[in-house]
Protein backbone atom coordinates (compact mmCIF):
# COMPACT_ATOMS: atom_id res chain seq x y z
CA UNK A 1 0.00 0.00 0.00
CA UNK A 2 1.32 3.45 -0.91
CA UNK A 3 1.01 6.42 1.41
CA UNK A 4 1.84 9.68 -0.32
CA UNK A 5 0.25 12.79 -1.67
CA UNK A 6 -0.46 12.45 -5.37
CA UNK A 7 0.62 15.38 -7.47
CA UNK A 8 0.09 14.58 -11.11
CA UNK A 9 -1.37 11.50 -12.74
CA UNK A 10 -1.52 10.40 -16.36
CA UNK A 11 -3.41 7.40 -17.67
CA UNK A 12 -2.03 5.53 -20.64
CA UNK A 13 -4.45 5.72 -23.63
CA UNK A 14 -4.82 1.92 -23.52
CA UNK A 15 -5.81 2.14 -19.85
CA UNK A 16 -3.27 -0.45 -18.71
CA UNK A 17 -0.76 1.89 -17.00
CA UNK A 18 -0.97 4.84 -14.67
CA UNK A 19 1.95 7.27 -14.25
CA UNK A 20 2.19 9.20 -10.97
CA UNK A 21 4.75 11.82 -9.91
CA UNK A 22 5.93 11.90 -6.29
CA UNK A 23 7.82 15.23 -6.06
CA UNK A 24 9.17 14.99 -2.51
CA UNK A 25 10.59 11.52 -3.26
CA UNK A 26 11.98 12.57 -6.70
CA UNK A 27 10.13 9.68 -8.39
CA UNK A 28 7.84 8.77 -11.23
CA UNK A 29 5.84 5.62 -10.46
CA UNK A 30 4.20 3.37 -13.03
CA UNK A 31 1.27 1.29 -11.77
CA UNK A 32 -0.90 -1.27 -13.50
CA UNK A 33 -4.68 -0.90 -13.58
CA UNK A 34 -4.96 -2.77 -10.27
CA UNK A 35 -2.46 -0.47 -8.52
CA UNK A 36 0.51 -2.85 -8.54
CA UNK A 37 3.89 -1.13 -8.95
CA UNK A 38 5.40 -1.84 -12.36
CA UNK A 39 8.36 0.57 -12.30
CA UNK A 40 10.00 3.44 -10.48
CA UNK A 41 11.98 6.06 -12.35
CA UNK A 42 14.50 8.34 -10.67
CA UNK A 43 17.10 10.50 -12.37
CA UNK A 44 19.29 13.47 -11.40
CA UNK A 45 17.38 15.55 -13.99
CA UNK A 46 14.07 14.68 -12.36
CA UNK A 47 14.12 16.81 -9.21
CA UNK A 48 10.63 17.52 -7.90
CA UNK A 49 8.83 15.91 -10.83
CA UNK A 50 5.47 17.56 -11.30
CA UNK A 51 3.47 17.28 -14.48
CA UNK A 52 3.47 14.00 -16.37
CA UNK A 53 2.01 13.92 -19.87
CA UNK A 54 1.42 11.02 -22.25
CA UNK A 55 1.37 11.72 -25.95
CA UNK A 56 -1.06 9.87 -28.24
CA UNK A 57 1.84 7.55 -29.15
CA UNK A 58 2.54 6.66 -25.47
CA UNK A 59 5.58 8.87 -25.06
CA UNK A 60 5.96 9.86 -21.40
CA UNK A 61 7.03 13.46 -20.72
CA UNK A 62 7.82 14.70 -17.20
CA UNK A 63 8.63 18.18 -15.81
CA UNK A 64 11.53 18.36 -13.38
CA UNK A 65 10.37 21.45 -11.46
CA UNK A 66 13.54 22.07 -9.44
CA UNK A 67 15.95 20.61 -12.02
CA UNK A 68 14.40 22.89 -14.70
CA UNK A 69 14.07 20.07 -17.22
CA UNK A 70 11.58 18.22 -19.37
CA UNK A 71 12.56 14.60 -19.84
CA UNK A 72 11.19 11.73 -21.89
CA UNK A 73 10.82 8.49 -19.93
CA UNK A 74 10.63 4.95 -21.28
CA UNK A 75 7.03 3.95 -22.07
CA UNK A 76 7.11 1.47 -19.17
CA UNK A 77 8.45 4.18 -16.84
CA UNK A 78 11.73 2.38 -16.12
CA UNK A 79 14.30 5.02 -17.07
CA UNK A 80 14.95 8.38 -18.68
CA UNK A 81 15.40 8.17 -22.44
CA UNK A 82 16.57 11.72 -22.98
CA UNK A 83 16.32 15.32 -21.91
CA UNK A 84 13.99 17.25 -24.22
CA UNK A 85 14.33 20.73 -22.74
CA UNK A 86 16.77 22.19 -20.26
CA UNK A 87 18.02 25.60 -21.34
CA UNK A 88 15.89 28.65 -20.56
CA UNK A 89 13.46 26.75 -18.31
CA UNK A 90 12.43 28.18 -14.96
CA UNK A 91 10.47 25.83 -12.68
CA UNK A 92 8.38 24.07 -15.35
CA UNK A 93 4.90 23.14 -14.09
CA UNK A 94 3.18 21.74 -17.15
CA UNK A 95 3.97 20.18 -20.47
CA UNK A 96 1.96 19.19 -23.51
CA UNK A 97 3.12 17.71 -26.75
CA UNK A 98 2.20 18.74 -30.21
CA UNK A 99 5.23 20.84 -30.19
CA UNK A 100 6.73 20.71 -26.72
CA UNK A 101 4.81 23.44 -24.88
CA UNK A 102 6.04 24.31 -21.39
CA UNK A 103 4.34 26.44 -18.74
CA UNK A 104 6.60 27.83 -15.98
CA UNK A 105 5.96 28.88 -12.40
CA UNK A 106 8.00 32.08 -12.07
CA UNK A 107 7.64 33.36 -15.59
CA UNK A 108 4.82 34.91 -17.55
CA UNK A 109 6.00 33.19 -20.71
CA UNK A 110 5.24 29.88 -22.35
CA UNK A 111 8.09 28.16 -24.16
CA UNK A 112 7.52 26.21 -27.38
CA UNK A 113 10.17 23.74 -28.57
CA UNK A 114 10.26 21.84 -31.82
CA UNK A 115 11.50 18.39 -30.78
CA UNK A 116 10.93 14.84 -31.86
CA UNK A 117 10.46 12.15 -29.24
CA UNK A 118 11.71 8.64 -29.81
CA UNK A 119 8.99 6.01 -29.90
CA UNK A 120 10.07 3.57 -27.17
Amino acid sequence: MFCFVLQYIALCPTGDKLFITIPHQQKLLTLDRDGALLATCTDHELRDPLCVHLTPTNQVLVCGHVSNTIIQVHSMGRKKLRTLAKDDLSCPLSVSYNSLIVGQEYSNSILVYNVQCTGV
